[in-house]
């Protein structure tokens, strides 16, 4: 489903941003897409984390914030042990909820509450919407933007894209 050399490339660009990741155990945050559904949003997540942890050491042992993206302001997070979602019992509890959301709601969200973490993946169909341009640049600043990495799922082809920007 997802091309792993696109996935090593992204990743291994955002660790290696100037003043990102220097060493210790990787604080990252995995976001979901409530949009997506079950039997989309699992393998993928699943086929992630697996070619995480092959790329190299620093996947072995990494603090790992979950964040479910219901709707505008509604957002489940947790911190989860990979091997929860490899194992798929991370999604014992996920409902899908076909919602059109703001992107840059979830973006400002994330700048307050996981400045921290080193990468953050955001496992989407892209079915969000912009409506403040300011507010969206204001969040990608001065730093989000360089950690985020963007797998866009399409359910219909059973593809994934790998960007490091948001579609518009």
């Amino acid at each position: 489903m997802i091309q792993r050399i696109f996935l090593r490339n992204a990743v291994e660009q955002v660790l290696h941003v100037q003043g990102n990741y220097r060493g210790g155990i990787l604080e990252m945050a995995m976001v979901f897409d409530c949009n997506l559904p079950l039997d989309t949003v699992k393998p993928l997540a699943q086929e992630t984390v697996s070619a995480l942890k092959q790329q190299g050491e620093i996947f072995r042992n990494v603090r790992l914030n979950t964040i479910q993206w219901k709707a505008d302001g509604v957002l489940e997070k947790a911190v989860t042990a990979m091997p929860f979602i490899q194992t798929g019992s991370f999604f014992s509890e996920y409902e899908q909820r076909m919602e059109k959301k703001r992107a840059e709601l979830l973006l400002e969200q994330l700048k307050k509450f996981y400045a921290r973490s080193k990468l953050i993946l955001i496992l989407t169909d892209g079915n969000y919407r912009i409506e403040d341009e300011k507010l969206l640049q204001e969040s990608l600043k001065p730093f989000l933007g360089k950690k985020i990495v963007f797998l866009y799922a399409d359910t219909e082809a059973n593809t994934v894209e790998i960007s490091r920007a948001l579609k518009n």
